[in-house]
C-alpha cells in the first residue's frame, strides 16, 4: 500500500478531471460513470483476493464457483465484468457498451444490485472510457479496502465542490448520513447481503446505492441516473 494515500487519491482525482476538463461533459454528467468504475475496481479487487484465497484452500475436486464467494461477502464477477477485461478488449471494441453490459452482468449474478448500477457510459467517449480504466488500473492490488472508500470519498466531495461552485445542488452524505444509509440499507428485505457485501472494509461504498441514488434523484431528473 502506498505510504501516503492522500497522494494517491489527489494523482487520480487530477487525472480523472483532467479528462473531463478536455470532454465536453458537465461535472453532473461525468460523476455517476466514474464513481462506478471507482466500485468496480473495488469489487474487482475484492474478487481477486478472495478468489486466491479459494484457489488455495480448494482441493481441486470441486469446482469453485459464486455461492463460495458470496459466503465470503464478497459480489461474484463474471469474467465479462473484470476490470483486467474492460482493460484488454480489442482496439475495435464498444468500450461503452462492454462496461455497461459488465454492469448489468454484476447485478444479474447478486440480486441485490439490480438496477442500481450505472448505465450510462454511452455519454462518454471511446478514448474517455479507455484512459478512465487505465486510470483507475493504477490503484495498487495491494492497497487496503479502506483506502478505497477514502478514494471514493476524495472523488465524491469534489464533485459535491464543482457541484456547489456552479449554483447547483449536489448531496454529499455527512458521516452521520451514511450510517443512517447503512442502517437503512440493513433494514431493507433485499439489502442486507448488499450491506455484508460491502461493509468488512469499505461502508462508504453503500452510498453508491443509497446516498448517489438519492442525490441523483434530487438534483438530476427526478429518478435515477444509474439507469438509461
Amino acid at each position: 500500500m502506498p505510504a501516503n494515500h492522500n497522494d494517491l487519491e489527489k494523482r487520480l482525482w487530477s487525472a480523472a478531471d483532467e479528462l473531463r476538463a478536455n470532454s465536453k461533459l458537465k461535472s453532473s454528467e461525468y460523476s455517476i460513470p466514474v464513481l462506478g468504475l471507482i466500485f468496480l475496481r473495488y469489487a474487482d479487487h475484492r474478487f481477486t483476493q478472495a478468489k486466491v484465497k479459494l484457489t488455495s484452500q480448494g482441493s481441486g475436486r470441486r469446482k469453485i464457483g459464486k455461492a463460495d464467494y458470496q459466503a465470503r461477502g464478497v459480489l461474484y464477477l463474471p469474467e465479462a465484468a473484470r476490470f483486467s477485461t474492460l482493460l484488454n478488449l480489442p482496439e475495435g471494441a464498444d468500450i461503452a457498451k462492454a462496461i455497461t453490459e459488465a454492469m448489468k452482468a454484476i447485478e444479474a449474478d447478486n440480486d441485490d444490485l439490480k438496477d442500481v448500477l450505472p448505465r450510462t457510459y454511452n455519454r462518454l467517449d471511446k478514448e474517455l472510457l479507455v484512459s478512465l480504466l487505465k486510470n483507475f488500473a493504477a490503484i495498487p492490488m495491494d492497497i487496503e479496502g479502506d483506502a478505497f472508500g477514502k478514494i471514493y470519498e476524495y472523488f465524491l466531495g469534489k464533485f459535491a465542490m464543482s457541484e456547489g461552485q456552479k449554483g447547483g445542488e449536489f448531496f454529499t452524505p455527512t458521516s452521520g448520513e451514511r450510517r443512517s444509509s447503512i442502517r437503512t440499507v440493513e433494514a431493507g428485505a433485499r439489502s442486507s447481503s448488499f450491506k455484508a457485501t460491502l461493509s468488512p472494509d469499505l461502508e462508504g461504498l453503500v452510498d453508491l446505492r443509497d446516498g448517489l441514488k438519492f442525490k441523483t434523484q434530487r438534483v438530476y431528473t427526478g429518478r435515477s441516473a444509474f439507469l438509461d
